[in-house]
């Protein structure tokens, strides 16, 4: 599999933990904002309200933070003359540890790392806000290997381009005069893959087991499914 990918010229890759650790960064952010404003509660308590907070955050999506921490906030504080400080201080609290938490993959730098010593074209293709995902891609010290060029957000193009539209990934491909068949791209979403396979090129699963799941449809059927970036080393 490393050889096959590695003939191919042009890697594109999805950002969100497929290079850098995104939920589990913000999970470990919430867990702290919980017991910043209940410092009295246990540790079962604390993931009691968190799974709680977390099913806010599925409900709305994990970039509508104030909103989902709004939601939380009102269903747990009873006296509302409360929100209003509480949600300002759980937001202050969460983005610093959000930031601190977030780190690229160490094995998917030492990647990025080789595809540039052999010469390879690289992209990034990723939904979500330009700002934020450009904020996390200098965080984790990521702009050094993805210049303006190469970066495609879904927040840049209308909302029907996202993902698992293929049109950031053939637009890439495009621009980089790279032909679908020499071009691969790796994500951790049945949504990437969806869009891999829609744009006709090589599709990577990063999951938590490296066995395809035969009952799913064609589509989201990738060329290749891995546990983690070591199997790419």
């Amino acid at each position: 599999m490393i050889k096959t990918l590695l003939n191919k010229q042009f890697h594109i890759f999805d950002l969100d933990d497929t290079l850098i650790n995104t939920r589990w960064s913000y999970q470990e952010a919430q867990k702290t904002v919980i017991r910043e404003l209940w410092p009295e509660k246990t540790t079962p308590q604390i993931d009691k309200l968190h799974d709680l907070l977390n099913w806010y955050c599925q409900q709305t999506g994990s970039g509508n933070t104030e909103l989902y921490f709004d939601l939380f906030i009102r269903s747990t504080i009873s006296d509302s003359r409360h929100w209003s400080k509480s949600l300002s201080k759980a937001l202050d609290c969460y983005e610093g540890q959000f930031e601190s938490h977030l780190s690229l993959n160490p094995v998917a730098f030492q990647y990025l790392k080789k595809l540039l010593t052999l010469e390879k074209r690289i992209a990034l293709v990723s939904n979500g806000g330009l700002e934020k995902q450009l904020r996390k891609l200098h965080l984790t010290k990521l702009d050094q290997f993805f210049q303006e060029e190469q970066i495609y957000i879904s927040g840049q193009y209308p909302r029907k381009c996202k993902k698992p539209s293929p049109f950031m990934i053939q637009k890439a491909c495009h621009d980089w005069k790279c032909p679908s068949n020499n071009t691969v791209y790796y994500g951790n979403t049945f949504s990437d893959i969806i869009a891999a396979n829609l744009a006709d090129v090589c599709s990577v699963f990063l999951k938590t087991t490296d066995k395809i799941d035969p009952r799913k449809p064609k589509i989201a059927q990738p060329d290749y499914q891995i546990k983690d970036w070591e199997a790419l080393k």
